[in-house]
């Protein structure tokens, strides 16, 4: 009854020479293998920080290029990762940045060319006046008069405009009904309207609500006959027509005027654009109203439309969201049992 205890010095000992030759075989391997995967993985990571960094590079380039003034710069990428969509959100942001640059310079220019032309017709007539050339009489003085009337309706227009953009003062939204408002002010314009040699109807089918301002949905729908009154020769017709369909409290402005091309349709609605220049100067356009109307659509969260054809006429349409006077009741209904479930907790 013992023990045994056995021990080698060294690891050689008990091994022949295949199994030290197989041992450093297997050392070299397995150095061989670790250097080779650690330059794989090396190569690997050096790929895919690249791949990280080039979009990540693009996107700083084409955002220098924007900061020193080159808005046409884009990343141009594509693709399904994050970066991707984070270059392509860049790209339709630099976009926008540019189309509102050349808006605004676009609006600059128009802006400089109605002031000139009211402004040129008054030196003009003043300096003949001074020289003599004209006498100092109310029919010259009235030609005066009405060039500044000019300038004042466009002044009076752009700030409009700009205090409706800038949302400057608050709306004063109430239940409205719509056939109420629009009747009305058809009953305000019928008699410009026969003056021009015009016939104007309209034609509420039945009750209609809308949640809105009276002042700013009136503006809106006088800018529509307005336009229409301009552009319609003698002899022609107005239709006013407000219906309720999917929801929306709907307007239409028909007219049997001059018509709009599709091309005019998507344009119909720019700051000073014209469908035909030469009629809307000599009628004193401004080319500012519609630019008004789709910004209180606009405020009011609903759609504006143009549909026209050449010579035949067009139709101008304002959808606001409807009043339903149901559900706004199941929705009381509703806020007051939740009160009342809160305070009896």
């Amino acid at each position: 009854m013992g023990s045994v205890r056995i021990w080698i010095y060294g690891s050689d000992v008990l091994m022949n020479r295949l199994d030290i030759a197989f041992r450093n075989n297997t050392y070299h391997a397995l150095l061989m293998a670790g250097a080779t995967s650690v330059i794989v993985a090396t190569l690997i990571g050096l790929w895919f920080s690249r791949s990280l960094i080039r979009p990540v590079r693009k996107i700083s380039e084409a955002a220098q290029e924007i900061s020193e003034g080159n808005l046409s710069a884009r990343t141009g990428m594509r693709g399904g990762n994050e970066l991707s969509r984070l270059g392509e959100q860049f790209d339709a942001m630099a976009e926008s940045i540019e189309k509102d640059r050349q808006m605004e310079m676009q609006l600059t220019s128009d802006v400089a060319h109605e002031l000139r032309t009211p402004l040129m017709a008054i030196q003009a007539t003043v300096e003949a006046m001074l020289d003599g050339v004209y006498d100092t009489d109310p029919e010259h003085l009235s030609l005066i008069e009405s060039e500044v009337r000019r300038l004042s309706r466009l002044v009076d227009a752009l700030l409009k405009l700009s205090r409706l953009e800038r949302r400057s003062q608050p709306m004063n939204e109430e239940i409205c009904d719509i056939g109420e408002l629009a009747e009305a002010v058809v009953v305000s314009y019928e008699m410009l309207v026969q003056d021009s040699g015009l016939s104007i109807e309209s034609h509420v089918a039945a009750t209609v609500k809308a949640v809105c301002d009276k002042d700013m949905v009136k503006q809106a729908v006088a800018n529509l006959i307005s336009n229409a009154v301009r552009y319609t020769p003698e002899g022609g017709r107005i239709d006013v027509t407000v219906r309720r369909e999917d929801g929306w409290a709907v307007i239409d402005v028909s007219d049997t005027g001059i018509g709009l091309s599709p091309d005019e349709e998507k344009m119909v609605f720019s700051r000073f654009w014209r469908a035909d220049s030469d009629r809307g100067r000599k009628s004193g356009g401004l080319g500012i109203g519609l630019s008004v109307v789709k910004e209180i659509v606009s405020q009011h969260k609903g759609q504006i439309k143009a549909k026209g054809e050449k010579g035949v006429g067009s139709t101008f349409t304002i959808m606001l969201p409807a009043y339903d006077e149901e559900a706004s009741r199941k929705q009381a209904r509703a806020a007051i049992r939740a009160f009342e479930m809160r305070q009896k907790k």
